[in-house]
C-alpha cells in the first residue's frame, strides 16, 4: 500500500463561492416567511357582514389578530406555517348545489367540497371568518391559500415541493445501468479483514479510469457516463477498493496460472486448468470446515504472529541491528465471541518451536471451560512443521485427551490448510494489533506491547500466567507419526473396550479433508510403555549471541545515552545483557528438529 501524502490540498475556491450563494439564497427564501408587521398596524377589517351573518370577523379584536399572527409566524418554515393553517380550515360537503362552473369543453365542473376559515378568539374559542379577512390576518396570497385548501380537501399534510433536484431524474437510467455494472464486478473480501468491514476489493491491475472505460465500451452511447458521475456513484454508493499487489500469494496458484498462459497444447492446458481448479477446491474446503458449527463440538484456531522487536525505535541504525524478539501466539475459541488468549514470551525464555506452541495450547485446553454437551474439539492451524505440524504437538494432544480432558470429550480433529492458503481468523486480530503498533513509533519495554495486546484479547505472560512443559519427553512413550507433513486431517479418538472401560487413544491421519482413502486407527503408544500420568514443567533459559548483545546495547545507548543502565524502566535489558551465558550465532534460531519446512510443495492429489 502506498504511503499517504503529507501535502494537504487546498479546496477549490469555486466550491466556496457556490456554498456562499446557496446560503444566501436560503436566507432570502426564509426571510419571506418572517412577520414584517408584528403589531398588525397594516391590517384593517373591510368586511361588511351583517349581524345575522355566519362570519364573525368584527368580533375578532386586535389582540386576537396579534395572537393568531404570532402563532403563525412562530416558525419561519413554510411547511410548518401551512400545517398551522390547515388546523384553521375545515372542509365539508356543499349544502346547496348550484349549476356549477361551465368549462370550454362544454362540461360543468361541480364543487366536491366547501371550506370554512376560523381564527382563535378569546379563551381560544374558534370563530368563523371570511376568506378575505383570513388572508389579511396572515398576510398570505390567494395562490398559497388555494394550495393549502387542496391539501385539506384531500386529507393530506402539506409538503415542501419547491426546488429540489430536477436533473437527476434525467440521468436515472444511466445511474441504474452503472449500479448494475458495479454490482456484477468480481470482488473479494480481504483475508486480513481488520474490523469486520463490508469493504470488497478488485484486482490490483484495475483503477477507476479503466473501469469507466470498460463500462462505456459495453453500453450504447445514450448510457455512457462522464467521469464525475462515475466517481460519484462508485465512491458514495459502493464500498469498493483496489487491492495492493499480492505479496503472500500461493506459489502453486501462480505456477499453474503462468503455465496455463504459456501452454500451447490444448490437452495439456486443460490438464493444468483441472489441477488449478482442484487445488482451489481443496483450499476452499478447509475454510468450509473452519466455518462449520456443530452443536456438540467447539472450534479452536491458533496461530503465531510475526516477531515484534525489542526495543522498537525509529532511529536509522535499528534497520541494520539485531534486536530481541517478542513472540505472540493467539489461541481463539471460535464458538464464543471475544474469547481470544494471547500467549507472550521472548527469545530469552524460549524459542518459537514446538515446545512453546504445544505448552501454550496445553495450558489453553486445561483452562478452557468446555460445555458438557461437547464431544468433539476441532483444532485449526497452519502447516508449519517446526511449530504446529509435528509429532511433539500431536503427542501433547494425545496426552491431554488421555489424561486431562473432560470425560464427555471423545475426539480431537486437527486440520491443516493447503500450503499458501493459510489465512486464519487470528490473522484478522493480528491485523488490528499491527495497526495499533504502527501508531506508536517507539516501544521500549514488553509491558508497552502487552498494553496494546490487552485491547484485543486476554494477555498471558510466560512464567506468570502459563509455563513450559516437556512435551518432547513424551517421545519416550509415544511413537512419531510417519508422513505427518503430507497429512491434512489428524483424528485422535478415545477407544473403549466392550465393557465400556477406556483402554487407549488411537490416531488416524489422512492426506484429504473429505475423501476416505482407507486409513485405519493406530496406537502411537510404544510397545511395553504406558500412557504417562503427568508431564513435567521445564524452564528454558536462553542467552543472546554476543553480536545481538552488542547491537541492543548500541541501540539503547544511541536512544537513551551512555547512562541508560541507571534508568529503572530499562532494568530488564540490564539483566539480560549482563547474563554471562551466550549462544553461538548459528544456534540462535530454532534447532534441527524444529526446522520449518513450510516452503515444501504439497503433494498433488485429485481428491478433496
Amino acid at each position: 500500500m502506498s504511503e499517504q501524502s503529507n501535502t494537504v490540498c487546498a479546496l477549490n475556491s469555486g466550491a466556496k463561492k457556490e456554498k456562499r450563494r446557496e446560503r444566501k439564497a436560503l436566507s432570502e427564501r426564509n426571510n419571506k416567511y418572517i412577520d414584517n408587521d408584528p403589531l398588525c398596524l397594516r391590517i384593517q377589517c373591510t368586511c361588511n357582514h351583517g349581524q345575522k351573518s355566519n362570519f364573525k370577523c368584527k368580533q375578532i379584536s386586535q389582540q386576537d389578530v396579534v395572537r393568531n399572527r404570532k402563532n403563525f409566524y412562530s416558525t419561519s418554515k413554510k411547511v410548518h406555517q401551512d400545517v398551522y393553517l390547515c388546523r384553521l380550515i375545515s372542509a365539508f360537503e356543499p349544502q346547496r348545489r348550484g349549476k356549477g362552473t361551465p368549462r370550454p369543453s362544454g362540461k360543468t365542473k361541480l364543487r366536491k367540497l366547501s371550506t370554512s376559515f376560523f381564527l382563535y378568539g378569546k379563551k381560544k374559542i374558534m370563530k368563523r371568518v371570511c376568506k378575505s379577512f383570513f388572508m389579511a390576518v396572515f398576510s398570505i396570497k390567494r395562490q398559497r391559500l388555494s394550495t393549502i385548501m387542496k391539501c385539506v380537501m384531500d386529507g393530506k399534510v402539506p409538503k415542501e415541493e419547491r426546488g429540489g433536484d430536477r436533473r437527476s431524474a434525467k440521468s436515472h437510467e444511466k445511474k441504474e445501468h452503472l449500479r448494475n455494472f458495479l454490482r456484477n464486478l468480481p470482488c473479494s473480501e480481504s483475508h486480513y479483514n481488520r474490523a469486520k468491514s463490508k469493504r470488497v476489493y478488485l484486482d490490483a491491475a484495475l483503477n477507476m479510469k479503466k473501469l469507466r472505460m470498460f463500462y462505456n465500451n459495453s453500453v450504447p452511447n445514450d448510457l455512457k457516463v462522464k467521469r464525475t458521475m462515475f466517481y460519484e456513484v462508485f465512491t458514495f454508493e459502493f464500498n469498493i477498493g483496489f487491492r495492493s499487489p499480492a505479496s503472500d500469494a500461493c506459489s502453486s496458484c501462480i505456477l499453474l496460472s503462468n503455465s496455463i498462459k504459456n501452454e500451447q497444447v490444448s490437452t495439456k492446458k486443460q490438464e493444468l486448468m483441472t489441477k488449478l481448479r482442484i487445488h482451489k477446491l481443496r483450499a476452499n474446503f478447509f475454510y468450509k470446515l473452519l466455518k462449520k458449527r456443530v452443536d456438540d463440538s467447539i472450534t479452536i484456531c491458533f496461530d503465531l504472529q510475526q516477531v515484534f522487536p525489542l526495543p522498537r525505535t525509529p532511529i536509522q541504525e535499528a534497520f541494520y541491528s539485531r534486536q530481541i524478539s517478542l513472540y505472540n501466539l493467539c489461541v481463539m475459541d471460535l464458538s464464543e465471541q471475544n474469547n481470544s488468549c494471547l500467549y507472550n514470551w521472548d527469545e530469552t525464555e524460549s524459542g518459537k518451536g514446538a515446545v512453546s506452541i504445544g505448552s501454550a495450547l496445553y495450558c489453553f485446553l486445561n483452562t478452557q471451560t468446555i460445555p458438557a454437551n461437547v464431544k468433539l474439539v476441532g483444532l485449526f492451524c497452519d502447516g508449519c512443521g517446526g511449530q504446529n505440524k509435528n509429532s511433539h504437538v500431536l503427542h501433547m494432544l494425545l496426552f491431554w485427551l488421555q489424561n486431562k480432558s473432560p470425560t464427555h470429550v471423545k475426539e480431537i480433529q486437527l486440520y491443516f490448510p493447503v500450503r499458501g492458503h493459510s489465512f486464519m481468523p487470528a490473522d484478522r486480530l493480528f491485523g488490528r494489533i499491527e495497526k495499533d503498533v504502527r501508531k506508536i513509533p517507539m516501544i521500549t519495554t514488553r509491558q508497552e506491547y502487552f498494553e496494546i495486546f490487552s485491547k484485543h484479547g486476554r494477555v498471558c505472560e510466560l512464567g506468570k500466567d502459563w509455563c513450559l512443559y516437556n512435551i518432547k519427553g513424551l517421545e519416550t512413550n509415544y511413537k512419531k507419526l510417519v508422513g505427518i507433513q503430507s497429512m491434512k486431517k489428524i483424528i485422535i479418538k478415545k477407544c473403549k473396550s466392550s465393557q465400556g472401560r477406556q483402554l487407549n487413544c488411537v490416531v488416524k491421519a489422512s492426506p484429504n479433508y473429505r475423501f476416505d482413502s482407507g486409513e485405519q486407527f493406530i496406537s502411537l503408544l510404544k510397545r511395553g510403555r504406558r500412557h504417562p500420568r503427568n508431564i513435567e514443567q521445564i524452564q528454558e533459559d536462553r542467552g543472546l549471541s554476543a553480536a545481538k548483545k552488542n547491537d541492543v546495547t548500541s541501540l539503547l545507548t544511541k536512544q537513551f545515552g551512555a547512562d541508560w543502565e541507571n534508568l529503572s524502566a530499562l532494568e530488564w535489558y540490564k539483566q539480560i545483557l549482563s547474563c554471562s551465558r551466550n549462544i553461538a550465532e548459528q544456534n540462535e534460531e530454532i534447532d534441527d528438529d524444529e526446522a520449518c519446512i513450510c516452503t515444501e510443495m504439497d503433494t498433488e492429489d485429485i481428491r478433496i
